[in-house]
């Protein structure tokens, strides 16, 4: 099969029978999408609301260590995504508010048992020193 393109020695068929391979005339940018360095990487992507993503880290923070950082979580994560529902189309990272903020609930939760522990922890260690 002859693809009438002639190769860099000047009378070659490309090496798989008619394509152009990465390196040939043809095949590098500015010849459109789809092929090799065309530089077309879809659509543009919204930049991710600053607070998302630390609302997520804070929010595992707050259930897996450190549950005193699950009530920032669940604010942030409520601030950002109120900002990205407000603002359609300016904001993305809505999946990372949203875990965050549910994240923060859980984290809240912990830190009020922890909390409520440390408490009768004091009352039972102050009754058994005073009795």
């Amino acid at each position: 099969m002859t693809s009438g393109w002639s190769g860099p020695d000047g009378g070659q068929d490309a090496p798989d029978g008619g394509y152009p391979q990465p390196g040939y005339p043809g095949s590098g940018p500015g010849y459109g999408p789809g092929y090799p360095g065309s530089g077309y990487y879809g659509p543009p992507q919204l930049p991710r609301h600053p607070d998302a993503l630390t609302a997520l880290v804070l929010g595992i923070v707050g259930v897996v260590a450190l549950p005193l950082t699950g009530p920032f979580a669940w604010w942030l994560g409520n601030r950002a995504r109120n900002d990205i529902a407000a603002n359609r189309g300016r904001w993305s990272g809505e999946d990372m508010a949203k875990a965050g903020f549910v994240l923060g609930i859980i984290g809240t939760v912990f830190c009020a048992f922890f909390v409520v522990g440390l408490l009768l922890f004091f009352v039972v260690a102050v009754g058994a020193a005073t009795s």
